[in-house]
């Protein structure tokens, strides 16, 4: 079984700076656990974050990841495609 951690992890070259990747992971799992609609205010709001962070912080990371951060779109599918099937298989099924 892989964690969304170990999996977010593959990608962390793809994204070049550590900031850009914080964002990528903040808005994967905000994607993932805020209910309703998907806004940047409404998954700050749903994460737990650590002690050290605030909304507002976070909110300002994921602004700036998804208004500036450039990545290779075809680059990150392609290499989520490989990692499903070395998880999956190539008739694997992947429930979330």
């Amino acid at each position: 079984m892989l964690t969304l951690d170990q999996y977010l992890q593959a990608f962390q070259r793809d994204f070049r700076r550590k900031d850009r990747f914080f964002g990528a992971k903040v808005y994967v799992e905000g994607l993932l656990v805020s209910p309703g609609r998907k806004t940047i205010e409404g998954i700050t709001r749903s994460l737990i974050l650590p002690k050290d962070m605030h909304v507002e912080d976070t909110w300002q990371a994921l602004q700036n990841f998804i208004q500036e951060s450039p990545w290779d779109d075809q680059r990150i599918m392609s290499k989520h495609r490989q990692q499903m099937v070395q998880l999956l298989g190539s008739e694997g099924v992947l429930v979330v």
